[in-house]
């Protein structure tokens, strides 16, 4: 529609018969995700969560999402029940109350405001993965589903009053599969853009990404404080925002950089910074990739791409106090490099 912005295009959307099938697209990484729902509640929630992400494009993944109530299981997935024991022998309402995966998810928009740990418990509770044909499939407690990434579609099912989580969930594993497949990762990393440059900070849970972006000053666009895209571009490499932040809340739009270093955060009661040997940054890095692919072909890919990354990209150990000294520390460095 000309004219729409792609809010108000989505918008626009999810205001037809509520019984007619509705599309948005969102554009992480530089990748297109279309995903379709007859269930209102399942558009309003992707409006609302990942409006900053919103985008008109060709998709390179198309997706549909369904909740668990609408629905026969084997007829829209494709698959007979018992494949999906993990999601349906699971009885969320009979559940004590005390199990937080009983309760219903909190309001929209943005992730549930709850302790840091239990929303990483949730959104990163591993996924029971198997494979019919050249379907990879995924369940978990919230969800059932599978990605054809050759064939660019996938279809999900998702527990009502659980969708935040399920669809953000779901979203990131169907991303890290489109990253590797476009010559990139998706990393469980802190992102900024630093006078033009970017820079990522990839690290486990605890190692200070949060704390990274947290310490931005007016002269850092922070791209995210838990996961970016890094993916090749011409002779180099484009680290890109996502909507998938932790605990900062920090992504409020759509933005990409030249990818110029990446420092692992080391929390310290001094600041300084110290080179990487390229075997260590590596194996770093392979443990910040957020990916679930079991077939050999697509794990050589991941390895490729990530000794592709640490051949071009310098790595250092970032040493750091809780405070802002660090990015005078990093423009130094930066400069000796050019130099």
């Amino acid at each position: 529609m000309i004219g729409l912005r792609p809010r108000d295009w989505a918008c626009r959307h999810i205001e037809d018969d509520a019984k007619l099938e509705k599309a948005i697209k969102l554009d992480i990484g530089g990748l297109c995700t279309q995903i379709t729902s007859s269930h209102h509640e399942i558009i309003a929630h992707c409006v609302d969560r990942y409006r900053d992400f919103l985008a008109d494009k060709p998709p390179d993944l198309e997706l549909v999402l369904a909740f668990e109530e609408g629905v026969d299981l084997a007829e829209f997935l494709g698959a007979p029940c018992e494949t999906f024991q993990e999601f349906t022998q699971r009885d969320l309402a009979k559940k004590p109350a005390n199990d937080a995966w009983a309760r219903p998810a909190p309001p929209l928009p943005g992730p549930p405001k709850t302790s840091s740990s239990t929303i990483e418990e949730r959104l990163e509770s591993r996924p029971h993965i198997s494979h019919l044909g050249s379907r990879t499939l995924f369940q978990r407690r919230d969800f059932a589903g599978w990605i054809d990434v050759e064939a660019r579609r996938g279809r999900n099912v998702l527990k009502k009053n659980m969708e935040s989580f399920a669809v953000e969930s779901f979203l990131r594993i169907c991303y890290s599969f489109l990253a590797v497949e476009h010559n990139g990762l998706l990393l469980h990393s802190a992102g900024v853009i630093r006078n033009g440059n970017g820079y990522i900070f990839p690290g486990i849970s605890g190692t200070g990404k949060s704390t990274i972006a947290s310490l931005a000053t007016e002269r850092e666009v922070v791209l995210s404080d838990e996961m970016v895209v890094v993916r090749k571009a011409g002779e180099g490499h484009l680290v890109y925002s996502t909507p998938f932040y932790g605990t900062n809340e920090s992504a409020d739009s759509n933005n990409n950089a030249p990818l110029n270093a990446a420092f692992l955060p080391v929390k310290d009661d001094k600041t300084y910074i110290k080179e990487t040997k390229p075997s260590q940054a590596l194996s770093k890095l392979l443990a910040s990739v957020l990916f679930f692919g079991q077939k050999p072909s697509l794990n050589q890919r991941l390895m490729d791409i990530s000794a592709e990354i640490v051949a071009q990209i310098p790595f250092y150990e970032l040493h750091f106090q809780r405070d802002t000294s660090f990015w005078e520390c990093i423009d130094e460095r930066v400069e000796d490099s050019i130099t």
